[in-house]
């Protein structure tokens, strides 16, 4: 299963709310190529190496078009996703592109860390 890769500096859990604004075209291509399929990416959090392969599929389910322009050139594209299910990374073919992933069950998602 291919799976586009949004990579941020937060962690998106099953069920939670993503509000987005993207500027990079990159990113908006990617994002409408989702609309225009399944509305289905997976998000990943980078900086913590303990939790790099591990993510979260979410779902589009509110955009704009894509077609504001601001005062210096950039594109605007604002959304809304909703958090759905957890997966483990196993295969990544590039910056934006999962090649395979495992969906977890919600017991599998633990990072079995101690915080004594």
């Amino acid at each position: 299963m291919n799976l586009p890769l949004l990579v941020k500096q937060s962690v998106l859990f099953p069920g939670q709310t993503l509000p987005m604004t993207v500027f990079g075209t990159q990113t908006i291509e990617m994002l409408q190529a989702c609309i225009q399929n399944d509305r289905t990416f997976g998000v990943v959090c980078y900086g913590y190496p303990e939790m790099e392969r591990i993510g979260t599929t979410a779902e589009i389910y509110e955009y704009t078009d894509g077609s504001t322009w601001l005062d210096h050139g950039r594109r605007e594209f604002r959304l809304k996703a909703k958090g759905r299910q957890r997966f483990k990374i196993l295969r990544i073919i590039s910056q934006h592109l999962l090649d395979c992933i495992k969906l977890l069950k919600k017991f599998e998602a633990s990072l079995n860390r101690s915080f004594s």
